[in-house]
């Protein structure tokens, strides 16, 4: 006679005793419940462009690609996304680019470009890389010369905190995890712009880009509620441009 095939859901139901039976040792496994980490959304949807908006009308120079990448198309165009933040974001920010850097990315959305003349904001200055403001500036890179990736563009990685009750933002490599700037927020500035016309650089809660290129391609763009670890990260302050 013949002996019955092994019932598969025996085999894993009876392991402890089928092993008995064959080696002559008992094995007992345990298990316990695991607790799974929700994923992350974010707070600016980057892959539905029709929750974007353009100040110079330039939104459908912009695409999304199948990896769900902002890409722009066209030379001197811009995008935003309006949104209420909580009161401390984080912004995991990754970008590449095929030539040279000329970008923007803005830290709130201005009512219109003379506004984002003020926009506390990562922006390029020849082959460097700053964050500007209203009166000053911090340098992040001073000549810019990032890892190239398999496709041959150059990419950048960011991590900033900023904490918009406290008006304070913490910029960071996310590769290196080198602190690259932390200052304090300037309030916006009454103006006059060039048609002599009187403008406050109010800014609304969001994200605001430009790319003056034309080659730029937003990666990743994950912003979420930031929660501290209390471990006195990004205490450190860089040392001022000359």
């Amino acid at each position: 006679m013949s002996s019955p095939k092994p019932n598969p859901f025996r085999l894993q139901f009876g392991l402890s005793a089928i092993l008995l039976l064959t080696t002559g040792v008992a094995i007992y496994l345990v298990l316990w419940p695991v607790e799974i980490e929700p994923v992350k959304k974010s707070l600016v949807d980057i892959e539905n462009l029709e929750n974007w908006g353009s100040l110079t009308g330039t939104k459908g120079a912009w695409r999304v690609d199948q990896q769900g990448h902002l890409i722009a198309t066209k030379r001197d165009v811009d995008v935003y996304f309006k949104t209420e933040f909580p009161d401390i974001v984080q912004i995991e920010l990754e970008l590449e680019y095929d030539r040279e850097l000329n970008m923007v990315f803005g830290l709130g959305v201005p009512k219109d470009q003379d506004a984002a003349r003020d926009l506390p904001k990562l922006e390029t200055w020849e082959d460097s890389l700053v964050f500007s403001q209203v009166n000053s500036f911090s340098i992040l890179y001073e000549s810019l010369q990032p890892p190239v990736n398999a496709n041959g563009w150059k990419e950048l990685s960011f991590l900033i905190v900023w904490d918009r009750v406290g008006k304070r933002v913490t910029i960071k490599d996310s590769k290196t995890d080198k602190v690259l700037a932390e200052t304090s927020l300037q309030s916006p500035k009454t103006r006059r712009n060039k048609s002599n016309r009187v403008y406050q650089s109010n800014f609304s809660s969001g994200i605001y880009i430009e790319s003056k290129n034309g080659d730029l391609s937003i990666t990743k763009l994950m912003v979420t509620e930031y929660l501290s670890d209390g471990d006195g990260e990004g205490s450190k302050t860089p040392s001022k441009p000359n």
